[in-house]
């Protein structure tokens, strides 16, 4: 069998999953929206691997509080976090960048989005530590909106936004006025794009119960369709995506790999999101049924699907 599988490859399973989720939105109509979309989410996590010394010389290894190092691997996720489908995802190098990551969810939410209609009507949510001038180009070239959350320290546009004591409001970012290395990578993403180009992206400040404030960024311009007082909420939408990961490690037990080989790991871990993903879209349903029963609308609390028995 280990002989047998070698012949296995994990794009198989890759392949499969897109079946899969083009079915899930092509033929759902039960698809979950907020704000009128369909909510996608990047975000990596850090993937404990088998030991042997293949893996730690393709993937890297991480230090612990001991002088001990685990072989360890960098995976990066798109995921629907109102309806939990794992769309894409990818399984690298530990010191992988996952900015770079999130750049080839792009392109794949892109090529997808041509055969899956329903995608067009997205919006991608990102961490701190996604945003990019580079990110910015490639999103509003490619008409895909988004919201992220990011620092002070990250453009003067910003800053200076976020001096000036307003919380909602307009910025334009210049691509003429950033340096010859970001326009360069810029118009590799973007071919054709006109270097004098300026794009426009909405600033929201949000005061949390601690005092403390958080900047998001976003292309939804429209004040009075996408108002303030909804954002926050919206932010916290990402919290899908950790709550997966969760899932994935503890429920499915994703890293509790079946062979200690590079296509090995490869194929458990594209296998095991199958897997997931057909278990979700089965839960969906099966909430559908649920929540359709009589004496269920009549209880106090909303009930769920158990993760665990699923």
């Amino acid at each position: 069998m280990s002989k047998a599988r070698l012949k296995l490859l994990p794009g198989a399973f890759i392949e499969l999953n897109y079946i899969l989720t083009a079915t899930f939105y092509q033929n759902n109509k039960k698809i979950k929206y907020f704000f009128g979309f369909i909510v996608f989410a990047i975000d990596g996590s850090k993937f404990q691997l088998p030991e042997p010394d293949q893996l730690r010389e393709i993937y890297g290894s991480s230090s612990n509080q001991t002088e001990s190092r685990m072989v360890m691997s960098l995976v990066s996720q798109f995921v629907d976090v109102l309806s939990g489908i794992v769309l894409h995802a990818l399984i690298c190098p530990f010191n992988a960048s996952e900015r770079d990551l999130a750049i080839t969810h792009v392109n794949y939410f892109i090529s997808s989005r041509k055969n899956i209609s329903f995608l067009s009507n997205s919006i991608l949510l990102f961490d701190r530590g996604y945003p990019s001038v580079l990110l910015f180009f490639k999103l509003i070239y490619n008409n895909i909106h988004f919201f992220l959350r990011c620092n002070t320290a990250f453009l003067k546009e910003i800053n200076d936004f976020v001096n000036s004591g307003k919380k909602d409001g307009i910025v334009k970012i210049n691509l003429k006025k950033r340096s010859k290395a970001d326009r360069d990578q810029i118009l590799a993403e973007c071919p054709g794009l006109d270097l004098n180009s300026k794009i426009t992206i909405r600033v929201i400040i949000v005061v949390l119960n601690t005092g403390a404030i958080e900047i998001f960024l976003t292309s939804l311009l429209d004040k009075k369709k996408y108002f303030y007082g909804k954002f926050k909420q919206f932010y916290f939408l990402r919290w899908g995506i950790e709550t997966k990961y969760g899932i994935e490690k503890v429920r499915a037990e994703i890293e509790n790999f079946s062979g200690k080989s590079q296509i090995a790991v490869e194929q458990d871990f594209h296998a095991a999101l199958l897997n997931i993903n057909m278990t979700t879209i089965l839960s969906l349903e099966a909430k559908k049924e649920l929540d359709k029963e009589p004496n269920i609308k009549k209880r106090k609390y909303e009930y769920d699907v158990n993760n665990s028995i699923a």
